[in-house]
Parts: structure tokens; C-alpha cells; sequence
């Protein structure tokens, strides 16, 4: 029983910790786009106040 007992609870707290990982991940990722889009963004407003003045 003992046996039986340890993978079961072992797989459930992996899965729990894979998607804790991909949660992690997903919140770099998107940390991570939002500021490549902000430099971005800046970039493009930067060339054109210079192109306008």
C-alpha cells in the first residue's frame, strides 16, 4: 500500500509543479513581449518626432 501510494502523490505534486512552471514561463514570455513592444513602440515615436521636427 505504502508502494502504491508514493508515485501517485509524486506524479500529482510533478504535475502540480510542471504547471507552476508553465505559468512561469508564460508570465516571463509575456513580461517579456510587453517590453520588446514598449521599446518598440518608443522607438518608433522617437524616429517620428525626429522626422517632424
Amino acid at each position: 500500500m505504502r508502494r502504491n501510494a508514493f508515485p501517485k502523490t509524486y506524479y500529482a505534486f510533478a504535475r502540480r509543479l510542471g504547471q507552476i512552471e508553465s505559468l512561469h514561463f508564460l508570465a516571463a514570455k509575456d513580461c517579456y513581449l510587453r517590453r520588446k513592444i514598449a521599446n518598440y513602440t518608443s522607438i518608433n515615436v522617437f524616429i517620428l518626432a525626429m522626422l517632424q521636427a
